[in-house]
């Protein structure tokens, strides 16, 4: 069995009336099946040629959207030694995002406003780390 050389993860969004809107999964294949994680998953040795190929076959496995590969913007890419994570944005229509399906291993597909992840942000950081200055900011990375 050859061993991953990336994981791919996609961070998408769609605006509804005006208001910006994030798409994560619960995987019942995971140790932890309510935790929430971005789409994503590791390359498919034989199928994925690079990590935007394990980036569009996970969209489509898991919440059954077919993307074209110029639509899937990298974002950051982190080196571990053999293994990199690849973390892509993608922006999807409201009519794509009602179209979405769960896949096979996909318990729900989540969809969380943007101003409930910078609350859960900054209350997350406002406990964990109180002198961090980042706990003003207004502005979410991704």
């Amino acid at each position: 069995m050859q061993i991953s050389r990336w994981s791919s993860f996609t961070y998408i969004w769609f605006y509804s009336a005006e208001e910006r809107n994030f798409v994560f999964v619960t995987d019942s294949d995971k140790p932890d099946p309510k935790r929430i994680k971005c789409v994503g998953g590791r390359e498919k040795s034989g199928v994925d040629l690079f990590p935007e190929d394990t980036a569009i076959r996970e969209i489509k496995e898991e919440i059954g959207l077919e993307i074209a590969f110029h639509r899937v913007k990298e974002l950051i890419k982190r080196n571990r030694g053999k293994y990199s994570d690849n973390f892509f944005t993608l922006e999807i229509s409201k009519n794509e995002a009602d179209k979405m399906t769960k896949g096979n291993d996909i318990e729900e597909i989540h969809i969380i406003k943007e101003w409930d992840i910078q609350k859960y942000r900054n209350n997350f950081l406002t406990q964990h780390f109180h002198n961090l200055s980042l706990v003003t900011s207004s502005k979410v990375l991704i």
